[in-house]
């Protein structure tokens, strides 16, 4: 599948906030990886598009906590904060800065994975071969940015974002990722009962490696 063609089924769907095929590294653009309105959100170094002091000031302490963030100490980076923080935007920026360093960049609408749940068991039909190959690919990047990431929990959903996750802290990845809910808050939020051996690891994994930030 061609990046024209992967961002297109993602507009179709609402399923993916941008899909490309990391494996075709000569046709990789981090721009397309980046959801449209975010694709203009760094320009020499400068946050644009924010029209609001209040929420300059928001952004400019997420970027801060970007940057103060020391890959090597915590190999994850996460902002956690309600709506209208421009949480997303502050992570698009740092992402235009991380790409024009050289890292492959993937950014997905976390609420995705809750799709790719068959995907990981190895289940090829109604599109599960294509699923499987979208995988493939938040496993590979670079950077993987899961941004909303508690949006649409299900069970199936946080069994298939644990072995993602754990799939890339056993390769030493980089995950970016924001939420409007804390880790340790996430049962209240779920219309299912979680169980303890996913739901356990999986906030630890989140806190432990994570540098927070709390607004």
């Amino acid at each position: 599948m061609q990046i024209g063609e992967a961002c297109e089924a993602c507009e179709k769907s609402n399923e993916f906030a941008a899909i490309v095929s990391l494996q075709k590294a000569a046709d990789f653009h981090y721009r397309e990886t980046i959801p449209k309105k975010y694709r203009r959100a760094d320009q020499g170094g400068k946050t644009t598009m924010i029209h609001s002091d209040w929420k300059k000031n928001r952004c400019d302490i997420q970027l801060a906590h970007l940057q103060d963030w020391n890959p090597e100490k915590q190999p994850w980076v996460a902002i956690i904060g309600g709506a209208g923080h421009a949480k997303s935007r502050s992570v698009a920026v740092h992402a235009h800065r991380m790409a024009r360093s050289g890292r492959r960049l993937l950014w997905v609408k976390a609420g995705a994975l809750a799709w790719l749940h068959g995907a990981r068991y190895g289940d090829k039909s109604g599109g599960g071969k294509d699923a499987w190959s979208y995988l493939r690919d938040m496993q590979t990047a670079d950077v993987l940015i899961l941004d909303d990431i508690w949006k649409g929990i299900t069970v199936q959903y946080l069994q298939t974002l644990f072995h993602l996750l754990e799939d890339r802290y056993s390769d030493s990845r980089t995950v970016i990722w924001t939420a409007n809910t804390h880790p340790d808050d996430i049962s209240s939020i779920c219309k299912e009962t979680i169980p303890a051996d996913i739901l356990a690891p999986l906030t630890s994994r989140l806190i432990g490696e994570s540098h927070l930030l709390v607004l």
